[in-house]
């Protein structure tokens, strides 16, 4: 049997292979090979005769630039049993406390920087961190620092600050959950810095394009399939469960971000979304009688000044709006302007967009076709659709 890991560049300083420790059994007979993106073999470890559930070996130097991971299985501590490995790759973790670190510098907000009110607003916690950096793992040319080649973007950082406890015991306070944007080492000094943003930036930069037109839904739903499709898992967001009190005949997006198609359904549902301090995506509405977010009082009130041009004050507001409903008879959204060539036993994947948006009940068909070519598959959206032709 072999165990083969892939991952982007980093160095190797040490190995480690974990058998099945609840059993007592571990590989006595194995070979781990380490190789680079061009798949050049970097370093070849044969181990006989083992005796561990637990082994390690720590290398003289270490093996950098490595992006596979190889473990190959000859023989097994107890025969006839199935090979059972828990650990092979190790990811990466430093923790840095008090004497190590300079400054923390936190801004939590909930309000756009456009004069926006609060309610119906996004935006993206962020934490400035800089570190000592002495022994100069921080720099980008030193290969025997353990964070050699993986000061990267999207690094997971987590920071917390220490209270005391009137007993004189200390308990750590989480202040969120961040990934790093750029990393920051100066020669001439000797301290590092990093600015980590919290999850919704990473929302802002993927795309919510499976949006299909959807009839009497809520926005509680609605918020759940956007964080959903972003590869969120339901321990990492709270959606508000009185967003499912505001109804909405028909819904869509176009294709926009995660975090744009969340600013959406806050504003509609006069809701906030931000991360709390466990890191999770929270859309939260203020609920009906609550106390108000500002009150005036009479201390408040000022003289009437009135204006210069009074035909310019409207003493009346109208809002028009335009609800969606179904068109009374179906209508082409689209044809294409070109052939479109498939060559022979081949597929071709089709993107188009609609001339109007958004469309319900879509069926794509080809104009002419010659036998044996046809639409193997097709996904219909609000926006658009994606299809597959084949030719056999």
């Amino acid at each position: 049997p072999t165990l083969v890991v892939t991952f982007l560049p980093r160095p190797v300083h040490s190995l480690r292979v974990v058998g099945d420790s609840a059993r007592g059994e571990y590989p006595v007979d194995f070979i781990i090979r380490l190789y680079n993106a061009e798949s050049d073999l970097l370093h070849e470890e044969v181990v006989t005769g083992n005796t561990e559930v637990v082994w390690t070996r720590r290398l003289e130097e270490p093996i950098t630039s490595v992006t596979r991971m190889e473990l190959e299985i000859r023989r097994w501590s107890h025969p006839g049993r199935v090979v059972k490995i828990l650990e092979f790759f190790t990811s990466v973790q430093q923790t840095y406390l008090a004497g190590d670190i300079l400054e923390i510098s936190l801004i939590e907000e909930r309000e756009v920087s456009q004069n926006t009110l609060p309610v119906g607003s996004i935006s993206a916690n962020e934490i400035k961190i800089r570190l000592s950096n002495e022994d100069r793992r921080f720099d980008a040319d030193n290969a025997q620092s353990p964070l050699y080649e993986l000061l990267k973007p999207n690094r997971r950082i987590r920071a917390w600050l220490a209270a005391v406890l009137p007993d004189g015991t200390e308990e750590y306070v989480p202040l969120g959950l961040f990934w790093s944007t750029e990393w920051q080492a100066e020669d001439d000094t000797v301290e590092a810095s990093v600015v980590a943003r919290d999850r919704l930036e990473l929302l802002r930069k993927s795309t919510y394009q499976t949006s299909q037109v959807l009839q009497n839904t809520n926005l509680h739903d609605l918020a759940v399939l956007v964080l959903a499709d972003a590869g969120l898992d339901p321990e990492e967001y709270w959606v508000d469960p009185a967003l499912q009190q505001i109804r909405v005949p028909y819904a869509w997006f176009d294709p926009v971000s995660h975090r744009e198609a969340l600013r959406i359904i806050a504003e509609a549902g006069l809701a906030q979304v931000y991360c709390d301090r466990d890191g999770v995506v929270r859309m939260e509405r203020q609920p009906a009688g609550a106390d108000p977010v500002l009150e005036i009082t009479a201390d408040d009130y000022y003289r009437l000044s009135n204006p210069m041009r009074p035909n310019q004050v409207a003493n009346e507001v109208i809002v028009s709006t335009s609800p969606l409903r179904p068109a009374d008879m179906p209508e082409e959204v689209y044809r294409s302007n070109e052939p479109i060539m498939v060559p022979a036993g081949k597929a071709v994947t089709v993107t188009v967009y609609y001339q109007k948006t958004p469309v319900i009940d879509a069926i794509a068909s080809l104009d002419g076709a010659p036998a044996g070519v046809a639409i193997t598959q097709a996904a219909y959206y609000g926006w658009g659709a994606e299809m597959t032709i084949q030719n056999t």
